[in-house]
């Protein structure tokens, strides 16, 4: 009697808890159909999700003429109910290959990389086109952007949704990971340590398994910043350094550029402000070679932040506004929030109490609307209360600077 595919699958994940059955090898008909199975799971290619694909999409050639098209486009800035009418995109392939093109906004603009999702879910003309498959891959990068620009409320919801779109796929197991990853990154920006490593955990095991490299680098990453902010520098700082070679060799320079920027923001925090201007500057010229504006931004941010530790005030004042400046523009504003609360720190030590206790209180408000919780809201209501009460900030200003020091890393 020969196997059943599910069987088969779950011999082949591992899911089912016992060894691979003999019969897997012996029988013709059963070892054919765990070939299929294996490539449906991406077995037979380690970098099968390296662009972000599903398992069961066609496996057509890429077309490079069509994945210059889609990115010259998207760089002309055409508006998103203009873009999704084009002929080219009518299709299931087509706005896959659009989401996958997109992605790369998520470091550029991710306000747009928004609207483009929402425009791919909006799509109502074409049911062919509205598969499963299209309406993960647009609530991931939907949810992707939504965390990003620091709306986690809505964030977190459209992840639900995107778990509940990934349920029905046939190979589900590797979409419900990235949708782990993601609300591990939004756990982390809400202080929610300990569900941030249990998600990262689960997905990292998964990612392992599908042979998902790039992935499971990143959230070894994320599993890196959950030793940052419990404590672990040293620890962390060796997971930094460790990914960034295995990023570059799968050609993801921003990834390494990120991982090396981390480790520089570690060891500003071990004190060892040498080595960290050199991998902060390292990871800064990386960026702008790359053309990401708003990772550069970042760049700037951790050697401010460096500035202050050296007290170098003045010129880190006049970065900072600058930098809160820069990423409320690029529609990041609880980045600008963060950045700001550096320069309430500053302000504070340079004995200029009022305008610190003003920015406090706006500072405040948008963690308040981007959904803080646990200990970065206690963080933000000490602060607050603070402020408003006119009493010191340094007590509630250090526990802040502890609740959202791991915000100053960087993960994709």
């Amino acid at each position: 009697m020969h196997l059943t595919r599910d069987a088969i699958r779950s011999m082949l994940t591992g899911s089912d808890g016992g060894p691979m059955s003999k019969h897997l090898f012996a029988c013709p008909t059963c070892s054919a159909v765990a070939d299929e199975v294996a490539f449906d799971l991406g077995m037979c290619e380690p970098l099968a999700w390296e662009l972000a694909a599903l398992p069961e999409l066609p496996r057509v050639e890429p077309s490079l003429a069509f994945d210059s098209w889609l990115h010259e486009r998207l760089a002309s800035g055409v508006a998103v109910a203009e873009f999704l009418r084009e002929p080219r995109i009518a299709s299931e392939e087509g706005l896959l290959a659009l989401l996958r093109a997109a992605h790369a906004l998520l470091n550029v603009d991710p306000v747009r990389l928004r609207e483009l999702a929402d425009g791919v879910l909006d799509v109502t003309e074409l049911p062919e086109a509205k598969s499963d498959a299209v309406v993960v891959v647009a609530l991931r990068e939907k949810a992707n952007a939504l965390r990003r620009i620091g709306e986690l409320p809505e964030c977190l919801a459209t992840i639900a949704r995107g778990r509940e779109a990934a349920m029905r796929l046939v190979v589900s197991e590797h979409e419900l990971a990235i949708f782990d990853y993601i609300e591990a990154l939004v756990c982390l920006d809400q202080s929610a340590v300990d569900r941030a490593r249990t998600l990262g955990t689960r997905a990292l095991a998964v990612f392992s398994r599908f042979g998902d490299t790039r992935r499971e680098l990143y959230v070894r990453q994320l599993l890196g910043f959950v030793e940052h902010v419990t404590g672990s520098l040293a620890v962390a700082r060796d997971v930094y350094r460790s990914i960034a070679p295995g990023l570059a060799a799968l050609g993801d320079s921003a990834g390494a550029a990120g991982a090396i920027q981390n480790a520089g923001t570690c060891s500003a925090e071990l004190g060892e402000l040498v080595s960290a201007r050199a991998e902060i500057e390292d990871a800064a010229l990386r960026y702008a070679e790359l053309g990401l504006t708003t990772e550069s931004l970042r760049a700037r941010w951790a050697l401010a932040h460096v500035a202050l530790r050296e007290s170098r005030d003045a010129g880190a004042e006049r970065e900072l506004a600058a930098i809160a400046d820069a990423l409320e523009v690029h529609g990041l504003s609880l980045d600008a929030a963060l950045a700001r609360l550096d320069l309430v720190e500053l302000y504070r030590r340079t004995d200029r109490g009022g305008i610190a206790a003003e920015l406090v209180r706006s500072v405040a408000s948008v963690f308040a609307a981007a959904g803080a919780r646990g200990q970065l809201a206690e963080a933000m209501t000490l602060l607050r209360d603070a402020a408003e009460n006119g009493t010191t900030l340094d007590e509630p200003l250090r526990i802040a600077r502890e609740a959202v020091t791991l915000q100053l890393t960087q993960a994709n």
